[in-house]
């Protein structure tokens, strides 16, 4: 395949306009000769990685909580539809019986993956060692302490595909379940209301991620700095930020790129069943939220998730004044390194698998290619 006159999103985090050869499903130096590969005239487009989505719990009328084939294979279709080739799938705070069937499901798909459907690279487990105080949508009854036998059964059920975690430090022996595991999986400090000192011994003992931040957390506070302040002392943590324009107000992320290293944002979509859905009642993760004007919350009236995918949330945060070289790394290069995928994708690479999205100058996708093969 050869992709002619596009503007490129490069390695450098730079647009140039060139052309680019495919071969074999990765980037390829070398021009093809052959008279019958296929080519894409982008004149006039950005053509830019395949997206990454790290954090999200469904779409297009299904929860990867149901635990279903057809429902995995309906929201990761869906998925690269919009461009995002690789996502992480989010799981809830629920029983471990539960839990356990939705990882049992994930990693069969893992092993037989459906066609057009985004790439599952690892799973990310949001809970259960969250705080009751801050479980935001996900139900409190649940919530429990880590230990480390419960994980490994977990671990064992996802068929060790389980990537990263999402925890509260202040919960009963999460600093040393932390120690114990971080040199295997990412642990991300979420749905928590630890202190500045708590946060900092946790990211000392190998915690790097910060979950949907401002959401579920304390605010940042000039007397209290709370997570958020122990993450900008520590350095290097990455960060997650929800674009959808509810989560987060605009000036928040305009300033969040002041705070944080640029390398270390991460955009996600924290998507639920409604994204991509008119107005209703949906569920997330088994318990009821309402969606009016988009907006999903739960009976209690807390934020529910979002109604976004994360192309969206790609173009609200350029319609927030991100400029589109930096919201870009934020969807690719960023969450790439950080679940340790880059040297494989999150960048138009010779050598690198060829997940590419050709979009026009007003970031609507016109074509979608993973692993050197037209999709959409």
């Amino acid at each position: 395949m050869k992709i002619i006159n596009g503007i490129v999103y490069k390695d450098t985090f730079q647009f140039e306009k060139q052309d680019l050869h495919i071969e074999n499903g990765c980037f390829s130096k070398v021009p093809q000769n052959s008279n019958t590969v296929v080519t894409l005239d982008a004149t006039n487009c950005y053509v830019i990685p395949g997206l990454i989505d790290i954090h999200l719990h469904g779409a297009n009328g299904y929860d990867f909580c149901d635990a279903t084939f057809e429902a995995i294979q309906s929201i990761t279709q869906f998925e690269l539809s919009h461009g995002i080739t690789t996502i992480f799938p989010t799981t809830m705070t629920l029983s471990t019986e539960k839990t356990c069937k939705i990882l049992e499901m994930l990693a069969n798909f893992m092993h037989a993956p459906s066609e057009k459907s985004s790439y599952i690279a690892g799973i990310h487990l949001e809970g259960p060692y969250i705080s009751p105080q801050q479980c935001g949508a996900q139900d409190a009854t649940w919530c429990r302490s880590p230990h480390l036998s419960e994980f490994y059964k977990l671990q064992k059920a996802a068929d060790y595909k389980i990537q990263y975690l999402t925890l509260a430090p202040e919960q009963a022996g999460a600093l040393d379940f932390i120690q114990s595991i971080s040199s295997d999986v990412i642990v991300s400090l979420g749905h928590t209301i630890a202190s500045y000192d708590t946060a900092l011994y946790a990211f000392q003992k190998g915690a790097s991620h910060l979950t949907h931040c401002y959401n579920a957390m304390p605010p940042l506070h000039h007397r209290d700095p709370g997570v958020i302040g122990a993450a900008l002392d520590y350095g290097h943590i990455y960060t997650e930020l929800i674009c959808d324009g509810l989560h987060l107000h605009p000036a928040t992320i305009r300033l969040s790129f002041q705070l944080f290293d640029d390398d270390h944002i991460i955009f996600i979509s924290d998507s639920t069943m409604a994204t991509g859905l008119p107005d209703g009642i949906y569920t997330l993760g088994g318990s009821p939220i309402q969606v009016t004007h988009q907006e999903a919350r739960t009976p209690s009236g807390q934020l529910a998730g979002s109604t976004t995918h994360l192309m969206d949330c790609l173009r609200k945060a350029v319609d927030f004044g991100i400029p589109l070289e930096k919201a870009l790394k934020c969807v690719t290069a960023n969450p790439a390194r950080e679940v340790g995928i880059y040297h494989q994708l999150g960048s138009i690479t010779t050598g690198k698998q060829a997940d590419c999205v050709i979009l026009n100058q007003n970031l609507e996708v016109i074509h979608v290619i993973q692993r050197g093969h037209l999709i959409f």
